[in-house]
């Protein structure tokens, strides 16, 4: 028997539930996927945290502004939204209305959630080809601060939302293959 405490690498829900994974290499796959992005979104916010600190010092410090600063959080700050947003819908962090789920029957609190995964799944289907088409026109658009090209900047987007439908596969495997937290 092994008991856990907050030390652990556990993962955990915002209720504080371990979240649930699929077994064997098919999980393994997914739970190395989810921690990469999980690493992603600190190192956007550490490089955010450091652009804006560096601003300062040049700013206060040196009596210079950098060019770019600002247009690099702003489009780290995008990055990291649409990569973190899938990351809290897999831990059950994301806002929610409990009273309907609270109020239904098990059977309906189960349909209820596979209403919510799927809407997720769309969601992020959505985003995938709302972006692509976005991408088509933005790849001519340079972004004054940094020089780059505008499809990279909305990559972001298109990676957040095909991560978005990954996690949103995961839950719904989960569902159809009966896995629940430890």
């Amino acid at each position: 028997m092994h008991v856990t405490s907050d030390f652990d690498t556990v993962e955990k829900e915002a209720s504080g539930k371990p979240v649930a994974t699929l077994p064997g290499p098919l999980g393994t796959l997914f739970s190395a996927v989810h921690r990469l992005f999980e690493i992603a979104v600190v190192i956007l916010f550490a490089a955010m945290v450091f652009a804006a600190l560096w601003q300062v010092f040049n700013r206060f410090l040196l009596g210079s502004t950098l060019s770019w600063s600002e247009e690099f959080q702003r489009y780290s700050h995008i990055w990291l939204v649409f990569f973190a947003v899938p990351i809290g819908y897999r831990r059950n962090a994301h806002i929610g209305v409990d009273i309907l789920q609270n109020a239904l029957s098990a059977r309906g609190a189960l349909v209820l959630g596979w209403i919510i995964d799927l809407a997720w799944l769309v969601l992020g289907i959505a985003i995938i080809s709302g972006t692509a088409t976005l991408m088509g026109v933005a790849w001519r658009q340079t972004s004054p601060g940094m020089g780059v090209t505008m499809d990279k900047v909305y990559l972001g987007l298109l990676i957040g939302g095909a991560y978005l439908v990954f996690t949103a596969v995961d839950r719904l495997l989960q569902k159809v293959l009966g896995v629940s937290a430890a």
